[in-house]
């Protein structure tokens, strides 16, 4: 049976709630790794997983903001 166009809307907007909230999710969890790394003399130091994580971001980004990067998370070290 073929949804009606309410039926649509709704699924939609669902999944865009959903897809909010895993972002929501995301952050608050990027935002207590953060929060808690160790500072040393008023600055962050970054774990060495997080440190090859940036350093492989910033090896791929060419300064596009379009661009997307992409990487195999077995370079990374396992702590």
């Amino acid at each position: 049976m073929a949804k009606s166009a309410l039926e649509k809307s709704i699924e939609k907007q669902t999944k865009e709630t959903q897809k909010a909230a895993r972002e929501a999710q995301r952050r608050e969890t990027v935002r207590s790794i953060v929060n808690g790394a160790n500072i040393v003399d008023g600055f962050r130091v970054m774990d060495e997983e997080s440190e090859v994580l940036l350093q492989e971001i910033l090896n791929q980004y060419d300064g596009n903001e379009r661009s997307y990067v992409n990487f195999s998370l077995v370079n990374l070290p396992h702590t």
